[in-house]
C-alpha cells in the first residue's frame, strides 16, 4: 500500500468539506438543545457517522487505488450480507450464500489487477450462471426463480453496481490532469452524500408533495427538486478543483448524480418496504446498515462513471 500524494486542490477541498461539517455540526448541536432525548441521541449519532464517513472517503483518496479497491471489496460483502437479511429466501441454503460472497472478492479481484474489462463482463454472466446452476445442483427447485433473481439481483446491486466507484481508479492518467484518479473518486462522492444530505433537510422542512408515497413517504418533489438543483450548483463549484470537466458537463454530471442518487436511494427503500424493515440493519448509529449509507452510490456510480467514460 502507497499513499498517493494528492493534488493541492484534494487538500483544499478536504479542508472545505470538513470545515462545512464541523459548521454543520456546532449548528446541529444549537438546534438539538431542547429536543426530547431519544430525537437528540439519534441526530448524534448521525452526526457521529457523518464524520467516519467524512474520514473514510478521504483517506480512500489519499491511500489510493488498492486501498479503495479493498475498502469498496468490504462494504460490498457488507451490503450483500445485508440484502441475504432482507431477502431471506435464498440464506436457507448455505452453500449457495458463501458461493454468492465468494464472487465479490474475486471481481474485485480484476479491478485491483487493472482488468475493468474482465470485471464488466465477469460478474453479471457469473452471478446469473452460479445461482441458476447451484440452485439446481441443490436441489433447490422450489422458488427457483425467486431465489436465482434474487441471488443475481443482491449481487449486482451490492457489488457489481458499486464498484463502479473504484473503476474511476482505472480511468487514464490523461483523462484528469487537475486531479487525477481521486478528483474523479471525489467528485463523484461528495456529490452523492451533498444530495443526500440536502435532499432530506429540504424534505423535513419544507417538504409537502410526495413523490414515492407507497415507497418512501418522507421523499418530496421539494426534496427531489432541490437536491437536483443544490448538487448541480455544487458540481459547477468543484468540478475546476477536481475534474477538467467545463462548467456545462460539470452541472450535467451533478444532475445525473442527483437524479440516479435519488434512485438508488427509492429502490433500497422498496426493497426494505417489501421486507417489512426500515433500516438494512443497525450497523452505523443513526443511519442503519452499511446499505442504508450506500444505496444512492449504488446507482450514481455506474451513472456517472459511463458519462466520464464517454462524455468526458
Amino acid at each position: 500500500m502507497s499513499i498517493v500524494f494528492p493534488s493541492p486542490n484534494v487538500l483544499w477541498i478536504a479542508a472545505a468539506t470538513f470545515g462545512a461539517l464541523a459548521t454543520g455540526t456546532v449548528v446541529r448541536l444549537a438546534m438539538l438543545r431542547g429536543a426530547a432525548q431519544d430525537v437528540a441521541r439519534t441526530r448524534i449519532d448521525s452526526l457521529k457517522t457523518w464524520w467516519l464517513v467524512a474520514v473514510v472517503i478521504f483517506a480512500a483518496a489519499l491511500l489510493g487505488h488498492t486501498t479503495t479497491t479493498l475498502l469498496f471489496a468490504v462494504i460490498s460483502v457488507m451490503s450483500m450480507r445485508e440484502f441475504l437479511h432482507l431477502a431471506p429466501g435464498i440464506t436457507t441454503d448455505r452453500r449457495l450464500s458463501l458461493a454468492v460472497y465468494a464472487l465479490i472478492p474475486l471481481s474485485y479481484f480484476w479491478i485491483w489487477i487493472g482488468r475493468p474489462d474482465v470485471f464488466v463482463a465477469f460478474l453479471p454472466l457469473a452471478a446469473l450462471m452460479l445461482a441458476s446452476i447451484l440452485s439446481v445442483t441443490f436441489g433447490r427447485i422450489e422458488g427457483f426463480v425467486r431465489q436465482v433473481g434474487c441471488a443475481t439481483f443482491g449481487i449486482l446491486l451490492s457489488g457489481y453496481l458499486l464498484a463502479h466507484a473504484v473503476l474511476l481508479w482505472d480511468l487514464p492518467p490523461a483523462s484528469n490532469p487537475v486531479a487525477g484518479a481521486s478528483g474523479w473518486f471525489l467528485f463523484l462522492l461528495l456529490l452523492t452524500e451533498g444530495n443526500d444530505i440536502v435532499q432530506a433537510l429540504i424534505g423535513r422542512s419544507i417538504g409537502k408533495w410526495r413523490i414515492t408515497p407507497s415507497v418512501s413517504p418522507k421523499k418530496s418533489w421539494e426534496g427531489f427538486l432541490g437536491g437536483i438543483a443544490t448538487t448541480t450548483v455544487l458540481a459547477a463549484v468543484l468540478a475546476p478543483w477536481l475534474t477538467p470537466l467545463d462548467y456545462f458537463y460539470a452541472a450535467a454530471a451533478g444532475a445525473l448524480i442527483a437524479v440516479a442518487g435519488f434512485s438508488g436511494d427509492i429502490n433500497l427503500s422498496a426493497i426494505k418496504r417489501d421486507a417489512g424493515v426500515k433500516d438494512s440493519s443497525h450497523f452505523l448509529p443513526g443511519q442503519g446498515g452499511v446499505l442504508d449509507r450506500v444505496d444512492s452510490l449504488t446507482f450514481s456510480a455506474p451513472v456517472f462513471y459511463y458519462f466520464v467514460l464517454f462524455a468526458a
